[in-house]
């Protein structure tokens, strides 16, 4: 399971806000066996200083080539209840 994080592209509120859904809800990604992971193009000293500043407890990865494959996106995400619907999907 991949997160979206980046520190390079402005984020909006709600984007912010479902980062900190998934680190609020990583106890019940663990117990499903989903892993998550934060990605972006970021370099490693970025996330180091990014996940220590927002306190997120799942690993940051950079994707410095752009060669990630992405096999499921969301858009138009409201924070509310999104690490629920992508666990429940994630688990289906």
């Amino acid at each position: 399971m991949f997160c979206l994080v980046s520190r390079a592209v402005p984020a909006s509120a709600q984007v912010r806000a479902a980062r900190w859904k998934f680190n609020d809800n990583l106890h019940g990604f663990q117990r499903a066996g989903v892993p998550v992971v934060g990605i972006s193009a970021d370099d490693a000293a970025s996330h180091r200083a990014f996940r220590e500043k927002y306190g997120l407890r799942f690993p940051l990865l950079s994707d410095l080539d752009h060669q990630g494959a992405v096999q499921r996106a969301w858009y138009n995400v409201k924070a509310d209840g999104h690490a629920e619907k992508v666990l429940a999907e994630a688990t289906a």
